[in-house]
């Protein structure tokens, strides 16, 4: 495909099978045969000749994909022997695969009622269950999902860790396969990029798989943000234009006690192109004014901690929270400068203390007007909105915040949900752990405040700055590798992370740092 798929249902990657099967005229069979030469051809790229495999085989087409592996490992010269979970029906694709399996002279296998003896092998692929499972494991099943976690070998589950569902919720308390690496066709399956995960999935790599691009699903999950998508809602930049055309943008931000969050803040927004950049703050945070940002416009707005309440109606956007702190006086400065806004239908940006407070004090919260951007981390979400019991009551969350306020609300993590006023989910899968550190909300805040200055819409805006900094950060990683980044150093690859959305092509798409 010339792009990274969305973030479908199962349901809709099984009616896209079909669509693909109809319109090139293949079997099932075929289909098989089409995933596992993808696979297969990524396993012998990074494993010698002769490695002796266990195949684990299910019944299900997933298990169908590791027979049909098995087959053409085992015709590159590897060292396969096959483990039947049971016997699928002779008649079924994945009965089919068995029997040109069986034809291959070399291939060992080894029936369910048998167990295999580890020592023999030097690593595993897992093609127990796929994206169809919808219930703990139990009886054989889990036996051999027991016995895998336990046989200490290089575990390669197909898709998905077996065991683990594709998108609906499930237990910790669920067997699963501890994959040391998840192999995942197209598209990517949306279990994959929650924590929930994190235990059993391993790395995660992306197998490119040529399903019909005629398909177009009725029920998306996620649309990925795509530089191609974005670089086209980013305001252009004409020759003629002047720091007047290019947007005013205002940013509450930093107090005694956090300089630092003020200064990423105002020299993201600068970096991501506003045409002016005032930066209201307080005394103790101008007397720390680093000296190679002398283009910061100044409003003092208290001593120590914010007190005084800027105009916001004369901005072209108004980026409030990182670094204010809670103080009473602080909050009383925050609530007003809500309501300046509700009068004149400003869109705000809210993020940090601002978040915090306003978790103090919910009624506010019809104070902020329609098209405003809010982004909390996980734990600021839960103070907004309440405790979640796991990541898909949080992603219902979202989605209902965003349509009943009208907000654009960003969930930022690992891979980065958001959700407009429709309720429509977005995903930004760029970036790596060196956002995970203090500031990197910070920055976010600066290139949102840009954004929207240079005249984006609220979600143009979110998506578009999500992306940007994600892609600084794994351009300045591959500088100076992600644990010793500083976000200082993300920030001065914010260029490049902007010449990249112009010239990255859908297929140049990947998921971040998996």
């Amino acid at each position: 495909m010339c792009s990274v798929p969305d973030i479908i249902t199962t349901d809709e990657i099984r009616a896209w099978d079909r669509f693909t099967l109809k319109q090139n005229g293949w079997t099932g069979t075929e289909l098989m045969d089409q995933a596992a030469l993808a696979l297969a051809n990524h396993w012998e790229s990074r494993h010698p000749k002769g490695t002796r495999v266990l195949i684990c085989s299910g019944m299900g087409g997933n298990g169908g994909d590791g027979l049909a592996v098995g087959r053409i490992l085992a015709d590159r010269a590897y060292k396969i022997s096959v483990w039947l979970s049971e016997s699928p029906d002779p008649q079924s694709d994945t009965g089919i695969q068995l029997h040109r399996l069986n034809e291959a002279s070399s291939v060992k296998v080894i029936s369910a009622n048998q167990v295999p003896d580890p020592r023999e092998y030097d690593t595993l692929i897992d093609a127990l269950r796929g994206s169809g499972t919808s219930r703990p494991a139990e009886g054989l099943l889990k036996d051999q999902i027991d016995w895998i976690n336990h046989s200490r070998l290089p575990v390669f589950s197909l898709d998905l860790p077996s065991g683990m569902p594709g998108q609906i919720p499930f237990s910790q308390s669920w067997t699963i396969v501890r994959a040391t690496e998840t192999l995942c066709l197209d598209p990517i399956k949306l279990n994959l990029l929650l924590p929930e995960s994190a235990p059993w999935r391993g790395k995660v790599t992306r197998i490119p798989f040529s399903l019909s691009t005629h398909f177009r699903p009725s029920n998306t999950l996620a649309t990925i943000n795509r530089a191609p998508d974005l670089a086209a809602l980013l305001p252009a930049r004409p020759r003629f234009m002047h720091k007047g055309t290019a947007g005013h943008a205002l940013l509450v931000a930093g107090s005694g006690k956090y300089p630092g969050a003020a200064w990423l803040c105002a020299e993201a927004c600068a970096r991501a192109g506003a045409g002016r950049t005032t930066l209201s703050s307080t005394e103790s945070v101008w007397n720390n004014r680093p000296a190679h940002l002398p283009e910061i416009i100044k409003h003092l707005n208290g001593t120590d901690t914010p007190s005084v309440v800027p105009d916001v109606h004369t901005y072209h956007s108004v980026a409030i929270g990182p670094g204010i702190g809670t103080a009473s006086v602080t909050a009383s400065v925050f609530g007003a400068l809500l309501k300046k806004a509700s009068r004149t239908s400003t869109p705000l940006i809210l993020d940090a203390d601002a978040l915090n407070i306003l978790s103090q004090h919910p009624k506010w919260m019809g104070h902020i007007p329609e098209g405003s951007i809010l982004t909390p981390h996980l734990l600021e979400f839960d103070r907004l909105t309440g405790t979640h019991n796991s990541s898909w009551e949080r992603l219902a969350t979202l989605q209902k915040l965003a349509t009943e306020r009208g907000w654009i609300v960003v969930l930022k993590n690992a891979f980065t949900f958001m959700s407009n006023a429709e309720g429509e989910l977005f995903l930004t899968a760029r970036g790596n752990t060196a956002l995970a550190r203090g500031g990197s909300g910070d920055m976010l805040t600066g290139i949102l405040a840009a954004i929207m200055a240079r005249g984006a819409s609220p979600e143009a805006t979110a998506r578009i700055a999500t992306w940007l900094l994600g892609r600084a950060a794994e351009c300045a990683a591959k500088n100076y590798g992600e644990e010793g980044l500083l976000q200082t150093e993300i920030l001065q690859h914010l260029p490049q992370a902007f010449t990249d959305l112009h010239v990255f092509s859908g297929s140049d798409e990947f998921f971040g740092y998996f």
